[in-house]
């Protein structure tokens, strides 16, 4: 019904805008069905996307949440700063100087997997989360001898840097296995 409606208004401004141009004929023949590539609808799941995580904490409560995305029927799609902050919550590997203790990060996504299993007001819109992307930033995911900025609620790490390309290879590659699962039902996310 909105379609219908959207399409209507648009139409309407549409012919209003052309009939104070000059006069054109404007066909309308409803049982053309348009496709591209074997697509004849628009997919909202690709491009109706929420620059939001499903565990983000900006929303007012749950029901506003739910009501957002239902209502305007929007998808979750990108995640920057979770990455980023667990890459500079990370410790260095006693052993290995400027590379991630693997024992910490596989601690940290511990608690992130039960924690996200715990909150199961989000596991409903795990339906919305299908084209997700996790990605960094630049800076700090550089190996540029910049220090890590570990946060004294969340990490007993002291700074330090990452020593290459490989160091943080193996930071990224743990930190997909360790802190996702396979949905509500692995505690995972």
């Amino acid at each position: 019904m909105k379609t219908a409606h959207t399409i209507f208004i648009f139409f309407f401004a549409f012919t209003s805008f052309l009939q104070s141009q000059e006069n054109y004929t404007v066909q309308v023949n409803l049982d053309v069905k348009h496709s591209v590539s074997g697509v004849s609808e628009f997919d909202r799941s690709k491009f109706i996307i929420l620059h939001a995580d499903i565990g983000d904490n900006e929303w007012d409560s749950d029901a506003q949440r739910k009501q957002f995305l239902e209502d305007y029927d929007v998808y979750l799609g990108r995640n920057n700063g979770g990455m980023v902050w667990e890459f500079n919550q990370s410790a260095e590997d006693p052993a290995r100087n400027g590379w991630p203790d693997i024992n910490v990060l596989k601690e940290r996504g511990e608690t992130i997997r039960k924690s996200y299993g715990r909150r199961t007001s989000s596991h409903e819109f795990e339906n919305r989360y299908g084209n997700m992307i996790y990605g960094g930033q630049p800076i700090p995911l550089y190996p540029n001898g910049r220090l890590t900025n570990p946060n004294d609620c969340c990490s007993e790490a002291d700074p330090w840097a990452y020593k290459d390309y490989d160091a943080i290879a193996e930071f990224y590659a743990n930190y997909f296995k360790e802190f996702f699962g396979s949905g509500a039902a692995s505690s995972g996310r």
